[in-house]
C-alpha cells in the first residue's frame, strides 16, 4: 500500500494528496467497524464505550479506510458524525483519532493561531523539531484544507525574533537525524552558543535560533552533553537565563528534546505531567499530547517508561486520577 510516515506511523497517500485513492489495508475489513459505529450512534443516545472500543485500537491507515468506507456506506462524514454525537474533551480526542495524525495536526496548527493571541504551547509542539518531510507534508495539507499558506499565517501571528525562529523552522532545512554527528561541528556550536549567550553582555538570539532549529536530534543531544561538560551549566539553564516569553519556551522545547537520546521522549513525558500538575487538569493539552503520542506505539511505550522513571508512578495511574467518565476511558485506552 502506498504510504509515507508522519508522527512515526504510516499514513495513506490520500492524507498528503487529497486526489490520491488508497487501496485496502491488508488484513483490515472496515465493514464491521462501520456497522459498529452506526449502531453506536443511531437513534436516541450514543454508545460512547462502543465508539472507544472501535476507534481507539485503529492505526492511521485503518482509520483512513474506515472514514472512507463509512461515508460510502452511510453517506455521512465520520468526523462530523463524531462532532454531533460527542462533545467536550472526549469528543476532541475522538475527532483527533478520526482525522488521523496529519489531518489533526493541520487543525491544531490552525487552532494555535486562530483568533486573538497565539496558543504558544501548541504552536511549539506542532512546528518545532519536525523532520523536513513532516514539515512539508504539514504545509501542503494545510494549504489543501484552508486554501492558505501556513508559513504566512504563522508569520502574521508572530513578531520580531520569535517570528524569525518559526520561519526558519518552517523552511524545512533541518539536518536529517540519520546524518552522522560531526564532533568538530558540535564543539563549534557549543562555543557559538556560549559566546552568543552567557559568555557576553546581551544575547545574540539568531545564533541560538539557527543552531537549535537546524541541527539534527542526535547533534543537539551531543551539543547538550558537551555544553554541560564544558561550562558546568545545562543548555536549558543558559536559555532560561538569556531569554524570556515565547522565544524562551520555544528554545526550551527544542533543548528539552535534546536531552538523553535527542528523540524528545523525556521531554514529552514531562509535558504530559505538566498537563496534570497543579490546580486543575489542563485538559486540552492532555488530549492533544496523548492522541498525538499514541500513533507511534513504540514511542508511547518509551514515554511511559520515562514517565515511570521520573515520577515513580505509571502514566496511566496519573491520568486515571485526573480524568473521569468516557474521557478517562479514552485516554487510558490510548495510553495502553
Amino acid at each position: 500500500m502506498p504510504m509515507t510516515q508522519y508522527l512515526g506511523t504510516p499514513i495513506p497517500l490520500s492524507a498528503v494528496n487529497k486526489y490520491s485513492t488508497d487501496p485496502p489495508v491488508p488484513g483490515y475489513d472496515a465493514r464491521g467497524d462501520v456497522e459498529a459505529i452506526h449502531k453506536a450512534t443511531k437513534g436516541f443516545g450514543t454508545d460512547e464505550s462502543q465508539l472507544i472500543r472501535t476507534l481507539a485500537p485503529l492505526n492511521a491507515l485503518q482509520v483512513a479506510t474506515l472514514a472512507t468506507q463509512y461515508k460510502a456506506a452511510k453517506g455521512r462524514d465520520l468526523a462530523q458524525l463524531i462532532d454531533k454525537e460527542t462533545g467536550s474533551w472526549f469528543g476532541m480526542g475522538l475527532r483527533g483519532i478520526v482525522l488521523g495524525p496529519l489531518g489533526w495536526d493541520v487543525e491544531l496548527l490552525h487552532r494555535a493561531i486562530a483568533g486573538v493571541g497565539t496558543h504558544e504551547d501548541l504552536l511549539n509542539e506542532i512546528l518545532l523539531s519536525r523532520t523536513n518531510d513532516e514539515m512539508n507534508m504539514l504545509k501542503s495539507a494545510y494549504r489543501d484544507h484552508y486554501g492558505r499558506d501556513a508559513e504566512q499565517d504563522v508569520s502574521n501571528d508572530l513578531s520580531m525574533k520569535t517570528k524569525n525562529l518559526f520561519v526558519m523552522a518552517m523552511n524545512a532545512s533541518r539536518v536529517p537525524d540519520n546524518v552522522p554527528v560531526n564532533a568538530q561541528q558540535v564543539t563549534a556550536d557549543v562555543n557559538q552558543l556560549f559566546n552568543a549567550g552567557v559568555g557576553r553582555k546581551g544575547t545574540n538570539e539568531m545564533v541560538f535560533c539557527e543552531i537549535m532549529v537546524n541541527r539534527s536530534g542526535p547533534h543537539l543531544a551531543a551539543i547538550s552533553a558537551a555544553y554541560h561538560a564544558k561550562h558546568k551549566m545545562t543548555l536549558t539553564r543558559a536559555i532560561k537565563k538569556e531569554f524570556s516569553g515565547h522565544m524562551k519556551d520555544a528554545l526550551l522545547y527544542i533543548a528539552e528534546g535534546a536531552k538523553r537520546d535527542g528523540r524528545g521522549v523525556w521531554r514529552d513525558a514531562k509535558l504530559l505531567e505538566r498537563s496534570m500538575a497543579g490546580l486543575g487538569t489542563k485538559d486540552e493539552r492532555l488530549v492533544w499530547r496523548v492522541v498525538r503520542a499514541h500513533w507511534d506505539r513504540q514511542r508511547m511505550e518509551a514515554i511511559k517508561a520515562s514517565y515511570q522513571a521520573k515520577y515513580k508512578k505509571s502514566l496511566a495511574a496519573r491520568i486515571k486520577g485526573e480524568t473521569s467518565g468516557d474521557y478517562q476511558k479514552l485516554m487510558l485506552q490510548l495510553v495502553g
